[in-house]
Parts: structure tokens; C-alpha cells; sequence
């Protein structure tokens, strides 16, 4: 009979240590959730060091063989019903954490879709920003060189237009100088019609006075004193003639350099109104040449200062 209370007691012993085992491994695995989710109460593993040492100190030692029989029956059973109801909570808490684990797995698996979406979203939109910033650099190169053929096409109508001014120019140029010598030639060939005239008439003169002479010669000794008057007045009348001719001649010549000196300075004035007139065209010429170009800088420049704010932006939404 003491041998096989000796037994029972040993069988319940062991039983109590296997449980305390269990309840170990069980409180090994709740600390390994508990480390690997990071967020597990601290009493599981309280719990299970209870579980563990509770039934080992709650077991019958070596040195009570000498109660009796009756109430060493009474606290094995009871502590089998312990022991078992401790069986039952940690295979309940045992199968929690499992639960909690696999919700826990199954969020994480949820959050790394949403980012995974969330990436494939950012990529796409990146994507598409950027066949849109493809698409505004081809427009922007097409409107640069729409621009430049415009303004190459300016530039040559320009440079058309002031090859055709001085074409006109040269013409109007060249038509004043040919009615200059037009009034040049006439000028002269009335001054030496003029002289030409003056030259006969003193020619008529000599050979009037050489025959005034000879019939002088023939009648000088019939009508000396008419002849002698005669010729006194023919002599001032003569010396009259020649100086109304001289100072005909000196005037004449005298309005001729005037107008000469006129039509020399107005055409200096009109050379100098041509070339203030081709001056003013140039400088506006160039002033539009000047102007334009500053555009065109000012454009660049702002199309370059939008590229880098697009590319900035691109690279903050990034």
C-alpha cells in the first residue's frame, strides 16, 4: 500500500513537471511573440511563470510520506484539477496569441499591399509627370524654332527693305546729280551764248569803227568837224555801250554765281537731309534689332526659369 502510494506520487510528480515544461514552452513562446510583435502584455509571461512554478511548489515532497492517506488523495485530485484547468488556460491563451499573431501578420501584409500600391501610384504619376514635361519640352522646342524661322524671316525682309531704301536712295541720288549737270550745262552753254554774243557785237563794233575810219580816211577833209563830232559821239556812245555791256555782263555773271551758289547749297541740304533721313532709318533699324533681341533673351530666359521650376517641382513630388 505504501508502495503504491509511493508510485502515485512519483506519476503525479511527474505529471506536474511535464505540465510546468508545457507552461515553460508555452511562456518561451508567448515572450517570442511578444519580442517579435513588439506590442504583448507583460502578465502572459508573468502568467506562465506562475504556470510554471506554481504545481512544482504546490507538489509533495519526500518527507511527507507520513501523512495520511486520505488527504494526500484529496490534493492530488484537486491538484489535477488545477493542474488541468491551468492546461486549458494556456492552451486558450496559447491559441490567442496565435490568433493575435496571425492578425497581426495579416495587417502587416495588408500595410506592405498599401505601400506596395501606394509606390505603384507614385511611379505611375511619376511616369506620367514626366511624358508630360516630354511632351511641354517638344511643344517649347517647336515654338523656339516657329520663332526663330519668324524671325529669320524678319530679319531677311528687313534686310530686303533697307537694301531696296538704298537702292531708292541711290537712284534719287544719282537723278539729283544728273539735274544738276543738266542745270550745270545749261548754265554754261547760256553764259557762252551769251558771250558768243557779246564777242560778235564787239567784233561788229571793230568793223563798224574800221569803217567809221575809212570813211573818216575818205571824207576827212569834207566833213571833219561832223565827222569829228560823229565820231566824239559814237566814241561815247561806244564807251557807254561797253560799260552798260560790261556791267550787263558783271551782273549776269554775278546772278549766275548766285545761282550757283544756291543750287549748291540747297543740294547740299538735301544730302544732308538724305543722309539725316538714312541715319534716323538705320538707327531705327537697329534699335528694333536690339529690341527684338531683348525679347528674345527675356523669353528664353523665362522659358529656362519655368523648366527649372517644373523640374524642382518634379523632383519635390518625388
Amino acid at each position: 500500500m505504501k508502495n503504491g502510494m509511493e508510485g502515485g506520487r512519483f506519476t503525479a510528480l511527474g505529471h506536474s513537471r511535464g505540465l510546468s515544461s508545457a507552461a515553460s514552452g508555452h511562456g518561451s513562446a508567448s515572450s517570442t511573440a511578444a519580442s517579435v510583435h513588439g506590442d504583448h502584455p507583460s502578465h502572459f509571461s508573468s502568467l506562465a511563470s506562475v504556470q510554471t512554478s506554481g504545481p512544482l511548489s504546490s507538489l509533495p515532497s519526500r518527507s511527507e510520506g507520513a501523512r495520511a492517506l486520505p488527504t494526500r488523495t484529496t490534493s492530488l485530485s484537486g491538484k489535477s484539477d488545477r493542474l488541468h484547468r491551468l492546461e486549458q488556460r494556456l492552451s486558450g491563451l496559447h491559441a490567442g496569441l496565435e490568433k493575435q499573431r496571425q492578425q497581426r501578420y495579416q495587417h502587416l501584409i495588408e500595410k506592405l499591399q498599401h505601400v506596395e500600391e501606394d509606390v505603384a501610384d507614385v511611379s505611375a504619376a511619376g511616369n506620367e509627370a514626366q511624358s508630360v514635361f516630354r511632351e511641354e519640352l517638344r511643344k517649347i522646342e517647336a515654338d523656339l524654332r516657329e520663332r526663330q524661322s519668324e524671325l529669320e524671316t524678319d530679319l531677311a525682309r528687313r534686310e530686303q527693305q533697307t537694301q531696296e531704301m538704298e537702292r531708292r536712295l541711290t537712284r534719287m541720288l544719282q537723278t539729283e546729280q544728273e539735274a544738276l549737270r543738266e542745270v550745270e550745262t545749261s548754265l554754261m552753254n547760256a553764259f557762252t551764248e551769251k558771250t558768243k554774243a557779246l564777242r560778235e557785237e564787239i567784233l561788229q563794233s571793230g568793223q563798224l569803227r574800221e569803217e567809221q575810219e575809212a570813211s573818216l580816211r575818205h571824207y576827212c577833209e569834207v566833213e571833219i568837224p561832223r565827222l569829228r563830232d560823229g565820231l566824239q559821239q559814237e566814241v561815247r556812245e561806244r564807251e557807254n555801250m561797253e560799260r552798260r555791256i560790261l556791267k550787263h555782263a558783271a551782273e549776269e555773271v554775278e546772278r549766275l554765281n548766285g545761282q550757283l551758289a544756291a543750287e549748291r547749297e540747297a543740294r547740299e541740304r538735301h544730302l544732308q537731309s538724305l543722309l539725316s533721313l538714312f541715319e534716323e532709318v538705320v538707327r531705327e533699324v537697329q534699335r528694333d534689332i536690339a529690341r527684338e533681341k531683348e525679347d528674345r533673351e527675356k523669353m528664353q530666359e523665362d522659358l529656362v526659369h519655368l523648366m527649372e521650376q517644373t523640374i524642382d517641382r518634379i523632383t519635390t513630388s518625388i
